[in-house]
């Protein structure tokens, strides 16, 4: 005769209980090794943006394409865009992820044709390369790496503030004082990733860099 095995309501109660405290110690782990791994994609994201911003200077007299210019017909180019506009990279496609997006960060995804919502690259000023023929209130540059030092930040994980309260990625980057002030939309470098910020160099290295050291560059005072 078949013996049937039958669980009280304690025993079964002792099991979820037992469940619930071994999840409560993974989570933790996973949720930090999945933070981990979209901290890299994203360096791996700069560091791909960063050659391809040198590949288009390295045809282009030195000069890297500007945060947001006017071309091909276009009023408003963010920079990835002047980059697969003129051959240097496939444009992605609109809802999928992109080496142009942080994959943590909203959109995520490649949002639009043309879409602004992108790591963002600097501004620049007259003293590193010429102004852009984007028209506004105010100038964006193409710097050229001659007159950049290495240790300079040109490409960043930004965060933009909405007029609806949104935020989101911002394609250009913009320093707290000095030649650019653009203090009021908020235009900065995010701290995304295990509270630092994630930046390419000029010499195409890319880390994170820590709010330290982003407060204490007095050359640009980067905010954050």
């Amino acid at each position: 005769m078949k013996r049937t095995i039958e669980f009280t309501l304690i025993e079964l109660l002792v099991v979820v209980a037992i469940i619930g405290i071994l999840a409560s110690l993974l989570f933790p782990a996973i949720k930090q090794a999945r933070d981990r791994s979209l901290g890299l994609i994203c360096l791996e994201n700069l560091k791909q943006s960063g050659l391809l911003v040198n590949s288009y200077a390295d045809d282009n007299m030195d000069l890297l394409p500007a945060c947001m210019t006017t071309s091909h017909g276009i009023t408003v180019v963010s920079w990835p865009c002047t980059l697969f506009l003129s051959g240097y990279v496939a444009q992605p496609q609109r809802g999928a992820a992109s080496i142009f997006v942080c994959p943590s960060y909203e959109p995520k995804v490649w949002d639009s044709q043309y879409s602004s919502q992108t790591y963002g690259l600097w501004v620049g000023d007259a003293q590193h390369g010429p102004v852009s023929a984007y028209v506004n209130a105010a100038d964006r540059y193409h710097l050229s790496r001659r007159k950049l030092e290495d240790n300079r930040i040109i490409i960043a994980d930004t965060t933009r503030s909405g007029f609806d309260g949104s935020t989101f990625q911002a394609c250009f980057l913009t320093n707290g004082s000095g030649v650019f002030q653009d203090t009021g939309s908020g235009r900065v470098i995010h701290l995304r990733h295990f509270n630092q910020g994630g930046g390419l160099f000029v010499d195409c290295h890319a880390e994170f860099t820590a709010p330290s050291w982003l407060a204490n560059d007095a050359r640009y005072n980067w905010r954050y």
